[in-house]
């Protein structure tokens, strides 16, 4: 089952969150939010785009690091995924996360 947590950081108060996939792999991590609710529209904007491929960003920095982003209508960056060695399994992940996202529990962890 894939599930959304959400967190506070001790070291700055912020709020994140990631995104867990099957075999409790991290498959997106945001920014830091100051407040819940920013937290919190965030991932319901995950939810509600995560199956639009023109939401994702894909980088290339060189033949060995591949990421991607994944961004608002705005072009804003909602968050980011971990670094890959080959853009297949890049877009693996952006697979997973298209399918996984809409439905993902969301479990928060600050109250």
């Amino acid at each position: 089952m894939s599930m959304f947590k959400i967190f506070k950081s001790a070291i700055n108060n912020h709020y994140y969150f990631y995104l867990k996939v099957a075999g409790n792999k991290v498959i997106l991590s945001s920014e830091g939010y100051t407040c819940k609710y920013s937290c919190m529209e965030a991932i319901n904007s995950i939810k509600a785009e995560a199956s639009l491929d023109h939401r994702y960003e894909r980088r290339n920095q060189n033949f060995d690091h591949y990421s991607f982003n994944l961004k608002t209508s705005r072009s804003e960056i909602i968050c980011s995924s971990e670094n890959y060695k080959t853009s297949e399994r890049r877009e693996y992940d952006i697979a997973l996360v298209k399918t996984a996202a809409p439905q993902a529990a969301v479990l928060d962890y600050t109250v």
